[in-house]
């Protein structure tokens, strides 16, 4: 590489030539510029990681398949900080790092950290009255309007301390973590099957906007 650009060659063309990426090239040179023929000299390398036996590799595969209570953890979700220190506070792994952890779970195809949401109906006529329902949406009786209503209670209405600090060069733009509390809301929605149109009144979280009837 650098008797290549010693020739007059480009980066890129160099790249081509040696079969590898514009990075890896443009780190020989400044290498070689930096410490010359010392610079092309192998660093000494970081110790070889501990190896994991296929055991331990199974155990940090079954773990996240449990609860996070079930290894006396007070949270509901795992990550892979607190998987870690799961299988080594057990003694089901001897020493193992957290990006270690995350490939063996990316091998796996576990995503213990993603949580999707699901809800099972007890009700014996559910499918009865769910039918009855889509029926009603696909089939709008003519001249009738069909309403689809719904509520979210308990929003907070948040605001930061301090306004967001816009981005510099090499550095991001920052919000501050504290933020003021100004109250509970609840939103009700209506959407009008016919026309598509949404209503949605933003109320107190101690106001009564709907009558029994």
């Amino acid at each position: 590489m650098v008797l290549l650009a010693a020739a007059g060659e480009s980066i890129s063309s160099i790249a081509r030539h040696m079969g590898t990426c514009l990075l890896r090239v443009g780190q020989w040179l400044r290498r070689f510029q930096e410490r010359r023929l010392v610079g092309l000299r192998d660093r000494l390398r970081s110790p070889r990681p501990v190896e994991i036996s296929s055991l331990e590799r199974h155990q940090i595969i079954t773990a996240p398949c449990r609860a996070p209570k079930v290894f006396g953890l007070a949270r509901n979700t795992w990550t892979h900080q607190s998987l870690r220190a799961a299988v080594v506070a057990q003694g089901l792994v001897r020493r193992i790092s957290t990006s270690e952890v995350g490939r063996i779970l990316d091998e796996a195809d576990l995503k213990p950290h993603r949580v999707k949401g699901w809800c099972h109906s007890t009700d014996p006529d559910f499918q009865v009255k769910m039918r009855a329902i889509v029926r009603l949406y696909v089939r709008r009786p003519r001249g009738e309007a069909v309403l689809s209503i719904d509520e979210k209670t308990g929003m907070q209405a948040l605001s930061r301390s301090r306004q967001l600090q816009a981005p510099t060069p090499g550095r991001a733009g920052r919000f501050e973590f504290d933020y003021r509390r100004h109250g509970t809301r609840c939103l009700f929605a209506c959407f009008n099957i016919g026309s598509g149109q949404v209503l949605g009144p933003v109320t107190a979280a101690n106001v009564r906007i709907f009558s029994p009837s």
